[in-house]
């Protein structure tokens, strides 16, 4: 089981203000063990559950618990420069056990972190130019203490994203399934058929649509 558990950090800039990387003045601090998650309870609540681990990095965070657990977290340590899904984290590493995504009662694309797998992983081949930039963490976990810069997806590019054309897309390619269960909605999407899907288009970047004057 993975639930995605990424933690609130204290102090980072406002929804107007986060566009720009010199308004990142505080480091933030990430305790692997107690910064609570803002993505849902159930990911508190298996974090705080005997056996599960929670990743390590601040980034796409996420919990997992199982007999796989020890198989999908691998960032026990973490180097400088990590992309937050790329082929060591826990959702890429899901794939190898053809892992499901079930959505309960949310908004499917706004939750399905799943697709920076493919971009993550594709690295200086993504299409699109400064796709990420680096900036500073303090990560807590048990006794260890330690500040590393990790790349992250500039935030700007959330404004190219298309949610509603994409979830058609998915939809249309039998990727991504919707029903209802009385009035609760259960959406349904396999993993490796989403990532596949997403190579097979991302060559220019693909879902977002970013002006190609920004993208070289």
């Amino acid at each position: 089981m993975i639930i995605p558990c990424i933690p609130y950090l204290k102090n980072q800039p406002g929804l107007f203000h986060r566009f720009d990387i010199n308004n990142y003045v505080h480091t933030p601090v990430y305790n692997v063990q107690k910064t609570r998650p803002w993505t849902g309870i159930l990911g508190l609540c298996l974090m705080r559950r005997q056996g599960a681990l929670r990743s390590i990095s601040p980034l796409n965070t996420m919990v997992v618990y199982g007999r796989h657990a020890t198989d999908l977290i691998s960032d026990l340590v973490i180097s400088g420069g990590a992309l937050p899904c790329d082929s060591n984290s826990v959702l890429s590493r899901s794939l190898d056990f053809n892992s499901k995504i079930l959505f309960l009662g949310v908004d499917e694309i706004d939750s399905m972190t799943m697709i920076h797998v493919a971009e993550d992983t594709l690295g200086d081949l993504w299409p699109v130019k400064n796709w990420y930039w680096t900036r500073p963490f303090n990560i807590v976990n048990s006794s260890s203490n330690q500040i590393i810069s990790l790349k992250e997806r500039r935030p700007i590019w959330s404004i190219f994203f298309p949610k509603m054309r994409f979830k058609n897309d998915l939809i249309s390619n039998d990727i991504l399934k919707v029903s209802y269960f009385n009035d609760l909605k259960c959406s349904f999407c396999d993993s490796n058929l989403l990532i596949a899907y997403l190579k097979s288009r991302n060559n220019k970047g693909y879902p977002y649509l970013v002006p190609f004057w920004l993208k070289y």
